[in-house]
């Protein structure tokens, strides 16, 4: 018997198998982790790891490019309060696929204060006025349980407003039927912002703000782009204190053409508590300046 001849063919069977297994891992990489997206189960183990994955960016969640490798720049809002773990995700996901794109761009964290019903909008209006003093343009409003599945998605704004946030895996990345909905991320520059007059500070706790943003674009006669290469996965979570959904939301919608003019930035009242500078973002806590005064609607209230 040959024992070279069969060494010769186990070791090509080897090698044959091991070639094999090192393709379909290849290939399930580049599907998984790019097509459909992170593994939200496996989140990063903490902040500093997040930290030490990220030495590009500047301390306040700044990055800034290579003159080669520049497209776009543009001031990330997210509206926050109690989500530690969630931006520990956004920030672990997000930050890599902002630097792909080649963009310029500072993350806020806007940070509501006190324990008053969450107003998302409200903190989304901050958020454009204070990054607007950092000169930036262009604004991403985005909430923080959102992440995106690869790095093909322009971020960007556009000369109209774009829905970034269309496509998401909790509905099986097809659009909502509901045509009003403009929710989870979406991008507008200061022209498009102030024409609508930001959004509406009216909406105390869960739903409906993100219809009122809809109503406001499409009321000052703009169109809204929807990239179909945008998917986004959702970190899974129930809802939160002082976040529970606004029975009295959907009288608020039949507002944006009365007092859509009345009812935004013009209006906007709120107080800085303070501004800190992290390595991996800029936290800006604020006083929303609730009050009954101003028809903040409460759970205990019907």
């Amino acid at each position: 018997m040959n024992y070279g001849c069969c060494a010769i063919r186990t070791n090509a069977r080897v090698i044959f198998m091991v070639f094999c297994f090192g393709t379909m891992m290849t290939v399930y990489q580049l599907f998984y982790t790019q097509k459909i997206g992170p593994n939200l189960a496996v989140g990063p183990p903490n902040l500093d790891y997040v930290i030490k994955r990220n030495t590009l960016v500047r301390p306040g969640g700044h990055f800034i490019p290579s003159p080669n490798n520049f497209t776009s720049k543009a001031a990330i809002i997210i509206p926050f309060r109690q989500r530690d773990d969630h931006l520990r995700y956004f920030l672990h996901y997000m930050h890599p696929i902002l630097q792909h794109r080649g963009m310029e761009y500072k993350i806020y964290i806007i940070n509501q204060f006190g324990d008053d019903p969450f107003n998302r909008a409200k903190l989304m209006n901050v958020g454009f006025v204070e990054a607007r003093k950092d000169g930036f343009q262009c604004f991403i409003f985005h909430d923080v349980d959102l992440v995106l599945t690869d790095s093909d998605c322009p971020i960007t704004c556009s000369s109209n407003p774009v829905h970034l946030g269309y496509l998401i895996d909790k509905f099986g990345y097809r659009p909502l039927r509901i045509s009003s909905y403009m929710g989870g991320a979406a991008a507008l520059t200061t022209e498009q912002f102030e024409k609508i007059n930001g959004m509406s500070n009216s909406f105390w706790a869960w739903g409906g703000e993100d219809d009122d943003l809809y109503w406001r674009v499409v009321g000052a006669n703009m169109t809204i782009v929807r990239h179909q290469n945008c998917k986004y996965n959702m970190v899974k979570h129930g809802y939160d204190h002082g976040n529970k959904p606004n029975p009295k939301r959907w009288g608020l919608l039949t507002r944006p053409k009365v007092y859509g003019k009345s009812d935004g930035l013009n209006s906007l009242n709120y107080k800085i508590i303070s501004t800190d500078i992290e390595q991996l973002y800029t936290n800006v806590t604020v006083d929303l300046l609730a009050s009954r005064r101003n028809k903040v609607w409460r759970p205990n209230q019907t």
